[in-house]
């Protein structure tokens, strides 16, 4: 292995983790939303890889021998985000990251002193780290689009009162078990222009959010047919929908949606399928969902829910699955999370594992599994153990974040000084714990990596 090979290691784990903090910090900030709106979070993780499609199992073991002197921590508030690495308690690095009026800033400090300005990163150096954190914006995505799902039905409930010169109905008794008894079955069908103005008019009733698509930007094409089926209260029980609809008019689809609803003080629960193909049968996301919220006398509260994605683009198929049971108590929440994704037939996939156990109401902690896999087969799991403290005293503040004039731009220079600080200290470890970097690396180099002193 020589010098280059080296620089490259150690270069791409500093981009990595880089990346890491510029990509998955508003995954985390957004899981703190979740937990009670929390406005600050402190949060330490310490990780190990145990299988990697690129190494045996001897380097793997390698790996984990090093990492375990390794340990991230930091703090996030809203636009701003700071992560030192820690070996056996002593600071590597530390990187701030601040987006702030669409200023993005990514500074990197390797003695808390000097502040070296790190430009924009492109690329996919940081794809499986990133992973590592994004968990925690999926969760919060699901979350919002179910919370979201009572404004849309409210929303269509509406209509009739709306259009009533384009209504009919008919009466019906039909018992939908969980769900109640429907009394009235009543149908609107309109143009796409009137359902548009509709949507204009009324854009304030329906849910908007970074993990919803922008419903008063969809776009409709000829008669928009809706049904509903009523309960004696005037809600609807269930809902059709069938129309041509996309999120542009470049990608119109032909739309059938099939939904069962009930919304009341003690539960909340939603039956979906939803179809969404072209003409042409090259794209669709189709979606089954099955959700149910309950709560109970004493405020507590238990979710489950399982969605099934199924995607085409271009020809390249994609299936998901997400399910989550979890419960909330006095502001702790703890429970089970799981989603998978499978590209082209089964030959590329993901399974993302998380446990979360909330100790007190600013106190949650978790383990996280990323299993990656390859024609069916595991090809690599990564495992970590993860810990979120609500702490708003050490939580970044934007004057931190907006320091000006006290960076100086990276060089090649600074980066192997900071490099060679990090090999410095690693080297202090024990000689078995270092093979996976010191293995195969002539003497010579590691003088060249260590600093003069």
């Amino acid at each position: 292995m020589n010098w280059k090979r080296i620089f490259g290691i150690l270069l791409a784990w500093t981009v990595c983790l880089i990346l890491w903090v510029g990509a998955g910090a508003e995954g985390i900030r957004e899981t703190i939303g979740l937990l009670k709106n929390w406005e600050a979070v402190s949060f330490e993780i310490t990780a190990a890889f145990e299988k990697l499609p690129q190494f045996d199992e001897n380097r793997c073991e390698q790996l984990n021998r090093l990492l375990r002197h390794i340990r991230f921590c930091g703090q996030l508030e809203a636009g701003v985000s700071d992560l030192t690495v820690y070996a056996d308690g002593d600071p590597l690095f530390s990187v701030a990251v601040s987006d702030i009026g669409g200023k993005k800033r990514t500074v990197l400090s390797p003695d808390g002193e000097r502040r070296w300005l790190l430009p924009e990163t492109e690329g996919d150096a940081g794809d499986s780290v990133t992973q590592f954190l994004d968990v925690f914006g999926e969760i919060s995505r699901q979350l919002e689009g179910y919370d979201s799902l009572g404004a849309v039905a409210a929303f269509i409930e509406k209509l009739p009162d709306r259009f009533p010169q384009a209504v009919a109905s008919s009466k019906m008794n039909e018992k939908y078990k969980d769900y109640g008894t429907a009394v009235k079955k009543v149908s609107v069908k309109i143009s796409a222009e009137e359902l548009t103005a509709c949507v204009r008019d009324h854009r304030a009733e329906l849910p908007e959010g970074d993990g919803l698509p922008d419903l008063g930007g969809i776009v409709f094409e000829g008669r928009q047919d809706f049904e509903m089926l009523m309960t004696e209260e005037g809600k609807a029980l269930k809902i059709r929908y069938g129309g041509k609809a996309g999120l542009n008019a470049e990608d119109l689809r032909t739309v059938r949606l099939d939904w069962k609803t009930v919304r009341s003080d003690s539960v909340d629960r939603d039956e979906m399928t939803l179809k969404t193909p072209d003409s042409a049968g090259t794209h669709r996301n189709n979606l089954i969902l099955a959700h149910t919220r309950r709560k109970s006398e004493d405020g507590k509260e238990t979710f489950q829910w399982k969605a099934e994605t199924d995607e085409v683009s271009e020809g390249i198929r994609t299936r998901g699955v997400s399910e989550c049971t979890a419960e909330a108590e006095n502001g702790i929440l703890a429970g089970s999370f799981v989603t998978t994704r499978t590209v082209r037939q089964n030959a590329e996939g993901c399974e993302i594992r998380f446990e979360m156990s909330g100790k007190t109401a600013s106190n949650t902690a978790g383990t996280l599994e990323i299993i990656s896999k390859k024609d069916k087969i595991e090809a690599g799991r990564l495992k970590a153990n993860i810990s979120l403290r609500r702490d708003a005293s050490a939580a970044v503040t934007e004057d931190e974040g907006e320091t000006a004039g006290a960076e100086r731009e990276i060089t090649g220079e600074n980066l192997q000084e900071l490099i060679s600080k990090i090999v410095g200290r690693l080297m202090r470890l024990d000689p078995e714990d270092l093979v996976f970097l010191t293995e195969g690396i002539p003497e010579e180099t590691l003088r060249t990596l260590l600093p003069n002193d």
